[in-house]
């Protein structure tokens, strides 16, 4: 089969689990021999896009506005027509509306890849929600969102194909990192080297249960335990206020960038993830994992499939302060080769499952099946 001709849709390329598996499906579709397009609104990461060989579209695809959506609908039959596109790929509800109507009027297959747990707390929610079941094919990004298609949009049952999140195995690799790089970065957080580092990344949201992690570090006890909240720097937030009057007694780092996230990964002993809400996928649980770390995560959501309890980390009830204390303590109470078999299953385990190579292969197979 010649080489493919694909649009991906999104509102906006910035930092984000939805834009960086774009920007993973760019790359391979390159190395593919294809060529990949990427409408929408301008971000940070435009420049990658470019590096990575794709082609930048300008479109207001983040607009919820009806005028606006049939007008991005127009645009993006236009687009179809211009560059002989093939097949066209959306990633959120908005632009997938403005998508689904231009694939039909240019009759191209209609591709969705279903990100969100969004709620559908009524029907015309429901019936917004609905627009990423409609694609001739579905693509779930965990059994969690399989399941969810299936319970709030039954019709597309048939088109459903569960395709795993995948991330960069080969960036997040222990071996990759030199421990001077460890040594440098435990330093410029002014952390001691002997002690033990649990690590939450994320953005500072109420929903990533930080204040359940600084409750949690109080109830430890003869420890030499320090925790680092690493997420980009919101300003002085009454919730950001309230983390630093919570951990005012404890030995925690706020830290709103590192130069390298897996370094981060590397210098941390154990990651630790209490979301309050069910993860999609858990791109953090999956990083850490990869990087042959500990995991402490909630039972919600996808969670459970990236994580295993007892073999590559830890799985706790959201909301638990004590049960998240309890498991923080298990871990530290390791023996080193107790560690060292959990930390070589975690990494077994991303690798076998949630590899950004097979994500992307298998997305790849699903267009080709499309175009026979």
């Amino acid at each position: 089969m010649p080489s493919l001709r694909i649009l991906q849709v999104l509102p906006q390329l910035n930092r984000g689990g939805v834009e960086r598996a774009t920007l993973d499906l760019v790359a391979a579709l390159r190395k593919n021999s294809s060529t990949t397009y990427v409408a929408c609104e301008n971000g940070s990461l435009i420049n990658e896009l470019i590096q990575l060989g794709g082609t930048h579209l300008n479109l207001p695809a983040a607009s919820k506005n009806p005028v606006q959506m049939m007008l991005n609908a127009w645009s993006l039959a236009k687009l179809i027509r211009t560059h002989n596109i093939q097949i066209i790929h959306a990633r959120s509800r908005a632009p997938a509306w403005s998508a689904l109507w231009a694939a039909r009027w240019e009759r191209i297959p209609f591709v969705t890849t279903y990100h969100g747990a969004y709620s559908a707390s009524h029907t015309f929610k429901n019936f917004y929600n609905s627009v990423m079941g409609r694609g001739d094919r579905v693509i779930a990004i965990s059994k969690f969102i399989e399941q969810r298609i299936k319970e709030q949009h039954p019709f597309a049952a048939p088109n459903i194909r569960l395709i795993p999140e995948g991330i960069d195995t080969q960036t997040f690799d222990p071996k990759q990192i030199p421990s001077s790089d460890i040594t440098t970065l435990r330093k410029m957080w002014g952390i001691p080297l002997d002690a033990s580092i649990f690590l939450l990344p994320g953005r500072i949201n109420h929903s990533k249960g930080h204040t359940i992690f600084l409750e949690a570090l109080h109830q430890l006890k003869n420890h030499e335990v320090w925790g680092v909240i690493l997420g980009q720097d919101p300003g002085d937030t009454p919730y950001l206020l309230k983390l630093k009057d919570l951990a005012s007694s404890l030995p925690v780092r706020f830290i709103h960038h590192v130069p390298s996230l897996p370094i981060a990964y590397a210098a941390a002993d154990f990651i630790v993830s209490p979301s309050l809400v069910p993860e999609t996928f858990g791109r953090v649980i999956a990083e850490a994992g990869a990087m042959e770390r500990i995991i402490i995560a909630t039972t919600q959501g996808a969670t459970p499939e990236v994580c295993h309890t007892g073999k590559t980390g830890y799985l706790i009830p959201a909301y638990n302060v004590l049960a998240l204390a309890n498991a923080m303590d298990n871990a530290l109470q390791l023996t080193q080769q107790e560690r060292q078999i959990m930390e070589k299953a975690a990494r077994k385990h991303i690798c076998a499952h949630f590899c950004v190579k097979k994500m992307c292969h298998e997305t790849i197979k699903l267009y080709k099946e499309l175009l026979i």
